[in-house]
């Protein structure tokens, strides 16, 4: 019996020690009716990607000289058969690989009617069979097999977007950035809004409503953000301010939940500062006031992986040690798991997530190496 109560007694120490040494790295709050999951930046368990380099992909040899390799890979997408659909902006074609890097053909023909192709297209998506392409006011669907199916432009007045994404099937989305002016007051405004698209490419939903009045405190990156989609839930970084968060939103335009983070403000450098103010006199906007200091947005990029998993790319303080370091923050429905370095690729590199693989696409954007990933 006596042994029994000290066994009982010992297991009793273990659950209570266990219990009270493990630190809350989240709480949830209910705001209006929506949960926030506000996370302290602890991490919650431990995950690092398992990758296994596969292939690199360089472009095609056996074509016309004119479409050889790539000229600017300007972004890259997936379908259900994890064939490689890759945007040369500057070749002006969708170059389709199988799933095991082979070369099978590229799409549009640059020749013909024009009606078929577009200059410097900078954005594609898949919805089922269907590969859209989108460049300077001018929209282009082709089936997956390279087959011309039809074209729309915007003439003046018409809707420009930008970061065009899909969820593979039925919704795509992008922000449609426009000046504009109010009815009530007559000041400037500057919309970006996030809209799910019709499948005419018109602005339907609004997934996140940005507006900025366009006066002496107007800050140029407040309607810039980033977004990443699946399935029907379009995950959004707040656009304005150096708060950590990132709004779940459905299809309906409806929060679903917010996920908040502690983290430290990160300040925007003397030449960074310098092509903000470039960036405002392309766009017709007043500088701002180089002598203040302003905060860099914590979250810069969203990727969401085959398990549902957030990979967000965070705003870090840059010294010699870590300039070239690529890092990302996991959350795992809504949890923050922990922060991680992708250590094969560099701060010049972009990553993206699609179908099972895990890409890396060059600095100068002529290649892209191609990873799986656990």
């Amino acid at each position: 019996m006596n042994v029994y109560k000290i066994l009982f007694f010992l297991i009793a120490a273990a659950v209570i020690y266990n219990c009270s040494d493990k630190p809350v790295t989240y709480t949830i709050e209910t705001i209006g009716g929506i949960k926030h999951y506000k996370n302290t930046g602890e991490p919650s368990a431990a995950y690092k990607p398992e990758t296994k380099f596969l292939f690199e992909i360089k472009g095609p040899a056996n074509v016309p000289d004119s479409m050889k390799g790539f000229g600017r890979i300007a972004d890259l997408v997936c379908d259900d058969l994890d064939n490689i659909y890759i945007l040369d902006e500057l070749h002006g074609v969708v170059k389709k690989y199988n799933s095991k890097g082979e070369f099978e053909r590229y799409f549009p023909e640059q020749s013909g009617d024009d009606v078929k192709y577009v200059k410097s297209p900078s954005q594609i998506v898949l919805l089922c069979d269907t590969v859209i392409i989108y460049g300077k006011g001018k929209w282009l669907d082709y089936l997956s097999n390279g087959q011309y199916l039809f074209s729309k432009e915007f003439y003046a007045g018409g809707t420009e977007i930008g970061s065009m994404k899909s969820n593979g099937r039925d919704y795509m989305a992008a922000f449609c950035p426009k000046k504009r002016k109010d009815r009530t007051d007559s000041i400037y405004y500057f919309s970006n809004n996030l809209h799910v698209l019709s499948r005419r490419f018109e602005p339907q939903t609004v997934i996140k409503n940005i507006k900025k009045y366009i006066d002496d405190k107007f800050y140029f990156p407040d309607i810039m953000t980033s977004f990443a989609l699946k399935n029907d839930i379009f995950y959004v970084a707040d656009n304005e301010g150096s708060a950590y968060r990132i709004y779940a939103i459905n299809a309906r335009g409806i929060s679903e939940y917010v996920i908040e983070k502690s983290n430290k403000d990160v300040p925007y450098n003397n030449y960074e500062m310098h092509v903000i103010n470039e960036m405002n006199k392309t766009y017709g906007f007043n500088d701002i006031d180089t002598t203040a200091v302003y905060y860099k947005k914590p979250v810069s990029a969203i990727e969401i992986d085959r398990n549902n998993r957030l990979w967000v790319k965070p705003t870090v303080f840059r010294t010699e040690n870590n300039k070239d370091s690529t890092y990302i923050d996991i959350f795992s429905e809504g949890i923050f798991i922990n922060r991680t370095v992708l250590d094969f690729v560099t701060g010049n590199e972009t990553f993206k997530l699609a179908g099972n693989f895990l890409f890396v696409i060059s600095a100068d954007g002529r290649s892209v190496r191609v990873y799986s990933y656990e």
